[in-house]
């Protein structure tokens, strides 16, 4: 299994301080490139047990692009103990580009350099950035096990706002073919950065996603417009698992970042209500956390996410409070507006597209090691945004 694991103005300022410049991999300009709809830019960390996996995403790249396609297909390859490469992929084969010597895939340094040399190299209408490896939800995304470096989110998204700050303008289009990465918190912290986040709050199988059909799509229409082609990802990711290996349980969302404001509203609402309750109905809240834990396929509850819908569902069934329930339909309301989701019928009306950080008690909240379920020192803009993590606390001390 791919089991991918401050103030709101002084997290962002943050963002517009550029990473030191890079002693290895930072190449030379390729000869002028003329501009295209599209270009992916792979950020593809094999630098652990998932190498040979990467192979395999490159080949299904190659076999969804045509001769004519209008779309350019850069990638990053870092392999396990020997080296990264940076590659491009055409319907003919996949061609080096040059050397990249030995990276740290979790130095957000790394990151930076290739976003930035791709875009600059690859000028496109659009742009699509595919974080592909290990995820860990609103934590961590990108193992490197040569450095045994994990790339905190507020890294990634300090990343490619410096991308973004000089190409003025948002990246179209984010793909986490990793675990786990479509929770609140990751989208929340995104949301300056791009327009569109595809993700799982699942686990992601080894193959990943099916790039040969994204990429038949793409050059077959590449005049459509971002949002569409990020729920069609989202049905190319579904009809894959469903039909072709009959995967039982899996849910993909496409996420409207514009719409991501009015969902982390409804979240600080119901949080600061429930806080004012908490003593009242801290029963019912375990009830409705308890049930809502469904949503991580072969992890069980390492990781103590909930599906933040269905969370919202539970707590409006088991409170009889018009306050609170009214607070929690926002959120799901919410919800419903701001994803596109698909997910297996075995998960219906337990998954519902994105999760939230919800461990049962105070010490597996604090637990100190990588699987750490506590916000304190990772920078999130969500904490600052909303109450959710005083929400946590409260719930705790009861």
């Amino acid at each position: 299994m791919k089991t991918k694991f401050m103030t709101v103005i002084s997290a962002l300022a943050l963002v517009l301080v550029s990473f030191p410049a890079l002693a290895l991999g930072n190449p030379k300009p390729v000869a002028a490139q003329g501009l295209k709809a599209w270009t992916y830019l792979v950020y593809l960390d094999g630098d652990n047990n998932l190498d040979t996996w990467g192979d395999y995403s490159l080949n299904l790249m190659k076999n969804g692009l045509t001769d004519d396609a209008n779309v350019n297909v850069i990638v990053l390859y870092d392999h396990y103990n020997n080296g990264a490469y940076l590659l491009q992929v055409t319907s003919s084969g996949i061609t080096t580009i040059s050397d990249y010597g030995e990276p740290d895939m979790a130095n957000p340094a790394v990151l930076q350099s290739f976003l930035s040399w791709g875009v600059q190299n690859y000028p496109a209408n659009h742009y699509a950035v595919v974080l592909w490896d290990h995820g860990g939800g609103w934590k961590d995304v990108i193992f490197d096990a040569t450095s045994n470096d994990r790339m905190l989110i507020s890294d990634l998204s300090n990343a490619m706002m410096a991308v973004t700050t000089s190409l003025h303008r948002k990246f179209d289009i984010t793909i986490f073919d990793a675990c786990l990465m479509s929770m609140a918190e990751v989208a929340d912290q995104l949301k300056p950065v791009t327009n569109y986040l595809v993700a799982s709050e699942q686990s992601v199988q080894f193959e990943g996603f099916p790039y040969d059909a994204m990429l038949q799509q793409l050059s077959a229409q590449p005049s459509m417009d971002s949002w569409t082609y990020s729920k069609l990802i989202a049905d190319d990711y579904y009809n894959f698992y469903i039909y072709t290996r009959g995967k039982s349980v899996l849910s993909v969302s496409a996420i409207d970042e514009s719409k991501l404001p009015g969902l982390i509203s409804a979240v600080d609402n119901l949080s600061i209500t429930l806080i004012a309750n908490m003593a009242t109905y801290h029963g019912k809240v375990e009830s409705a956390r308890s049930n809502a834990q469904h949503q991580i396929e072969g992890v069980g509850g390492t990781f103590w996410y909930i599906d933040l819908h269905e969370f919202a569902d539970q707590i409006a069934f088991r409170i009889n409070d018009a306050t609170i329930d009214g607070q929690a339909a926002a959120v799901s309301a919410s919800i419903e507006s701001t994803l596109y989701e698909r997910h297996s019928h075995n998960l219906d009306g337990k998954a519902y597209g994105i999760a939230i950080n919800f461990p049962p008690n105070l010490p597996q909240y604090m637990d100190k090691n990588y699987l750490a379920q506590n916000y304190q020192g990772v920078n999130l803009v969500f904490t600052a945004e909303t109450h959710w993590d005083e929400m946590l606390l409260k719930y705790y001390d009861q």
